[in-house]
């Protein structure tokens, strides 16, 4: 997991981030840090098409205490293949632009 997570942050892998909301959720055995990888089970348009997709995102325990159905969250995801995803913001209303760093990207 933490392999694709580095690759989309990479400034030469062509991605784009989405608005989504969170369905459900599952707490991994892996961890970083202090902080747990979780599996995100959310919908999301892309292509023009809402589906239901599932990423990993790495939370602090704080973090990991707001999820709820329903919370806005940001997927970023790469526009060439082979396809990855990744949450990188939960609870937020917009879409961080490229010169924006969410708190989980991790260079």
């Amino acid at each position: 997991m933490q392999k694709n997570w580095l690759a989309l942050a990479r400034p030469k892998i062509a991605s784009e981030t989405v608005p989504g909301q969170l369905l459900h959720w599952k707490k991994t055995s892996a961890i970083k840090g202090n902080d747990h990888y979780y599996i995100l089970t959310f919908t999301t348009t892309l292509a023009r098409q809402q589906k239901r997709y599932r990423a990993a995102a790495v939370l602090s325990a704080s973090e990991a205490a707001t999820l709820t159905a329903g919370l806005p969250i940001v997927v970023k995801y790469n526009t060439q293949s082979p396809k990855k995803m990744a949450v990188v913001a939960v609870n937020a209303s917009t879409v961080p632009g490229d010169d924006e760093k969410s708190p989980h990207d991790n260079h």
